[in-house]
């Protein structure tokens, strides 16, 4: 692991130093996170969240590689932010799911921080360079972890990890199934509380609600629910 490790921190501060180079460090000043948690390359599982994130204007903060203190962003309950806690209360629902994600890495599609993909995509070059510098990280996490589970937080992670850059491969009916409960109970658009699974080649990916927008807690069990029967069944089936 340390090996696999010092690699893919090597890698991103290197490809921080190059969009430096090429855009201006103001271009990035925002910096950001490779990591979520304190875990790297210990399982074939990995949760992806989008992006580190909003900031404040005019901050000037580091492109931080280092490992997280604690595993998460599960286990806050108590946090000011939503998507913490939504997290929290996601994972912490299905004890079982929880012990197997114990070990997961925990990271981010696109580590470098701004406050919403429109804004980042405003400055078309800087984009694509992110985006083809994010799409090379995560696809040497996948072969560092000879990944077999993906987990994504949103359906824009999903869109992400489809694109060329990223995996590659098609989004449409035939590589996804849908689940989605429609009911009067989960307030929000369509798009918050839907989740999916995908098989893609080697990898199994699911998508699960965008913790940041998704505070309905019986949207949120029925997913866990169906998440922990999916993955812990399969895996059942793989021993």
């Amino acid at each position: 692991m340390s090996n696999a490790l010092e690699e893919i921190q090597t890698l991103a501060k290197f490809y921080d130093q190059e969009l430096r180079k090429k855009f201006g460090s103001d271009a990035v000043a925002a910096g950001g996170d490779l990591f979520l948690g304190n875990c790297y390359a210990k399982s074939a599982k990995i949760f992806f969240g989008l992006n580190p994130g909003t900031y404040k204007a005019g901050d000037s903060n580091p492109f931080i590689v280092k490992l997280a203190p604690n595993n998460g962003p599960w286990g806050h309950p108590s946090s000011q932010f939503p998507y913490w806690r939504n997290c929290t209360f996601f994972f912490g629902s299905s004890a079982r799911l929880s012990s197997w994600l114990a070990d997961a890495t925990s990271t981010f599609l696109i580590p470098w921080r701004s406050h919403t993909l429109a804004e980042l995509w405003r400055h078309r070059d800087l984009a694509e360079q992110i985006y083809k510098y994010s799409g090379a990280l995560v696809r040497k996490m996948i072969e560092h972890h000879q990944a077999r589970t993906l987990i994504a937080a949103g359906v824009e992670s999903l869109r992400t990890l489809a694109l060329p850059d990223f995996r590659n491969f098609p989004l449409d009916n035939r590589t996804i199934a849908y689940h989605f409960d429609g009911t009067s109970c989960y307030s929000g658009p369509r798009g918050i509380y839907q989740w999916r699974k995908v098989i893609d080649r080697e990898l199994v990916l699911y998508q699960i609600p965008h913790f940041a927008r998704s505070s309905n807690r019986k949207a949120l069990t029925d997913c866990v629910l169906w998440l922990e029967e999916d993955i812990l069944s399969r895996k059942a089936r793989e021993r």
